[in-house]
Parts: structure tokens; C-alpha cells; sequence
């Protein structure tokens, strides 16, 4: 499983770098914008793109020294800047002939931010951290600058950078709601500790693998990964094919799975059966994970039944029920005959039953949920298990 980290970084970030061959001034990413924070005491990187062969000039306030670079036949230039001990705010001028500045340019200590959801989980929003109101309100914090990537996929290595928040953005209210909470609080308790400016990077992607994070040349010393590197090196060329490829193979896993799954014959769900015999399994509480409720090293394929008693009031109607968010998939099973199925581990279940599958007395609800990895089961809130 992929885990969260706090990176140090000296701002060694790569820029967006197109293929336009004049520019009015020099380009540069989102990456590089007002509000920014560079490292301190470092050779802080700092490049673009501008004409090929065109003289640019770099300028910061702090020293007043100007530093001269030379763009490639590509277009591309690259310099360091010498950075002073925390401070701020400055201003750096970059021109080749015409000129852009960036303003409130802090200098002190930047830090990336990256994982899955224990780091991307926000203040606010599907997070609400504790007393998040409060938290959020109280945050106003000049000193502290914050800069979100924005979620994109590339089935190649990308030089590209987008922002979510318009580049770097001081931290405020307004701003830190939908912010990584745990790079803010990390942000907060590093400059009350410090007393110098922070700049906090959000690169996070809840739910997603390593792998996906991970360089094809690292990946091909891993034999297990060859066939999606095969179908992620054909999407280059041809979307189609690998999605038509990678369902075959997405299919033939399923397949291999449901065999070794004994609750399965054929295509039956023996284990749906509202007379199976299941004085032998075990009595479990729902909702919880299943690594909490019934073993913690746990991944594939667990079933679930119980048995609801319906008043005979109830059988001229369509039943409701809400399972709440399974993690990750689930087929849901009302006296042996599936009602619904759901992929995604975050997305509440709701499933409708035909009165014309409903019983007096003695009902059995069956939940077959295949946990993918990590934590699975059952696991929302009990209110939302109707």
C-alpha cells in the first residue's frame, strides 16, 4: 500500500514546458507564481521557456544580483538562485526584453505533501476534521503559503503542473477548507516552532496505488506488472485497444477469483440461498472494517447474511435498503437473488427490492463484498444501515 509522506524539497520541481517556439516574455509554471515560498540557505532551481537563443535575466530582491541564462534551441532555460535565511517579502524579476514579476515572494521552508486520503483528507469537505469550523476560521496565517496539484492522469512521465488555487495562495479561511489538513496543521506547528515562513505543497490522490506513482523503468524489474505495462505502452497509440485489453484482462482475474470463491457454483450463489444451512459461520457486528470485526490481515472475498422478519404490512411495497459505503465491491442478495451491485469504496448503497421478493416472517439479506485492499467490509456509520 502506498503511504503518506512530508517530502523536504528545495522546490526541484519540473515545469510545464510546451513546444511554442517565440514567446512575448518568458513562461513560466504555475509552480513558480506570487506567494511562493523558495527554500532557505539553498540553490533554489528556477526555469522556463522563452525564445531559443533569447538572453534571460533573473532578479530577486533580496541580493539585487541579477543572473543571466541563456534559453536552449528548444527554448528551455534553467538557473539557481542563492536564497538568504528565512524572510520575505520579495519580489523576483525575470526578462528576457520583457519582464515579469513575481510579488510576496517568501523565503523559509517548503515541504511536499503527498499520499493517498490519510493526507489528501481536507479540513472541510468529505474530511471535517475535528471542530473544523473553528479551525478553519481561525486560520489566518500570512506566513504560511499553500499550493494544491491538481489531479491529472498521463499514461507517460509529464512535465506538466496545473493548480487548483490559481498558484501559490497565503493561508486564510477561504483558502485551507479544501487543503490537505494534515499539511496545514504539519505547516502551522512548523512555523509557531520556527517562526519562519512555510510553504506546504498538497500532491495527494486518495485511493491509488503505488504503482501508479512509480517509474515504468522500476516497474519492469517487476514481473507481475508486465502485462499493464504492455497495455499502458498500447494506450499510447491506441485507447481502445487497451481498454479492450485490459477488460480481457481485468475479466480472466474475475474469473480466476470467483472460482477459488466457495460461496459461488458456476454462476449460482449458493451462499445467497435463504436455506443454506449456517449454523457454522460466524456472528459478526456490522458496521466495521473487517480487519477491526474479524481479522486484520484479511483481502478478497467475505460474505455477509442476516435474516429480517417482515410484517405482512410490509409485502405491498418495494423495500428499501441502505447498506451504506462498502469498501470495495459489493452484490447485494435478497432471498438468493441479487438486488444491486456497487463498485467504489466511498459510495453509499442503495438498493431496491421487488415486493414480489418479499415474504412474511423469516427474510435472508445476502452481501457478497470483495475487499481489493486495505482496509474493506461494511464500515459506514450505523445510521445508515436501514
Amino acid at each position: 500500500m502506498m503511504k503518506n509522506y512530508l517530502c523536504k524539497t528545495a522546490f526541484t520541481f519540473l515545469l510545464c514546458l510546451g513546444s511554442v517556439w517565440s514567446y512575448a516574455k518568458p513562461v513560466l509554471s504555475a509552480l513558480f507564481s506570487d506567494n511562493m515560498v523558495l527554500q532557505q540557505n539553498t540553490q533554489a532551481p528556477i526555469w522556463g521557456e522563452a525564445t531559443p537563443g533569447k538572453q534571460v535575466k533573473i532578479t530577486p530582491s533580496w541580493s539585487k544580483e541579477t543572473i543571466s541564462v541563456t534559453a536552449d534551441e528548444t527554448g528551455k532555460w534553467k538557473t539557481s538562485l542563492p536564497t538568504p535565511a528565512a524572510g520575505g517579502p520579495y519580489t523576483i524579476t525575470i526578462s528576457d526584453g520583457k519582464k515579469i514579476q513575481l510579488s510576496n515572494v517568501m523565503i523559509g521552508e517548503v515541504w511536499i505533501c503527498s499520499g493517498q486520503s490519510n493526507m489528501e483528507m481536507p479540513l472541510a469537505g468529505w474530511g471535517k476534521v475535528l471542530h473544523y469550523e473553528q479551525e478553519i476560521a481561525a486560520a489566518d496565517h500570512p506566513d504560511i503559503r499553500l499550493f494544491q496539484i491538481k489531479k491529472t492522469t498521463s499514461l507517460t512521465p509529464s512535465e506538466e503542473v496545473q493548480s487548483t488555487m490559481d498558484g501559490w495562495q497565503p493561508c486564510a479561511p477561504e483558502t485551507v477548507e479544501n487543503f490537505s489538513s494534515v499539511a496545514y496543521f504539519y505547516a502551522r506547528e512548523l512555523n509557531r516552532e520556527l517562526g519562519v515562513p512555510v510553504g506546504v505543497i498538497d500532491v495527494t490522490w486518495g485511493g491509488t496505488v503505488a504503482e501508479a506513482w512509480t517509474s515504468e523503468e522500476t516497474l519492469k524489474h517487476m514481473p507481475d506488472f508486465e502485462d499493464m505495462l504492455t497495455i499502458l505502452n498500447i494506450a499510447q497509440t491506441d485507447k481502445t485497444a487497451a481498454e479492450q485489453k485490459y477488460q480481457a484482462t481485468r475479466q480472466n482475474w474475475e474469473q480466476e477469483m470467483n472460482a477459488l470463491d466457495e460461496g459461488l457454483e458456476g454462476q449460482t450463489a449458493r451462499w445467497a440461498n435463504p436455506e443454506l444451512n449456517t449454523e457454522t459461520w460466524k456472528n459478526t457486528r456490522v458496521p466495521a472494517y473487517i480487519e477491526q470485526s474479524i481479522t486484520p490481515d484479511l483481502d478478497g472475498v467475505i460474505w455477509f447474511r442476516k435474516e429480517i422478519d417482515l410484517p405482512k404490512t410490509w409485502l405491498n411495497e418495494d423495500l428499501k435498503i441502505t447498506l451504506g459505503p462498502v469498501d470495495d465491491e459489493d452484490i447485494c442478495y435478497f432471498n438468493g437473488v441479487p438486488v444491486g451491485q456497487t463498485h467504489g469504496y466511498n459510495v453509499e448503497r442503495h438498493y431496491t427490492v421487488p415486493k414480489n421478493l418479499l415474504r412474511e416472517g423469516p427474510n435472508v439479506l445476502t452481501v457478497r463484498v470483495n475487499d481489493t485492499g486495505g482496509e474493506g467490509g461494511i464500515y459506514g456509520k450505523a445510521d445508515l444501515l436501514t
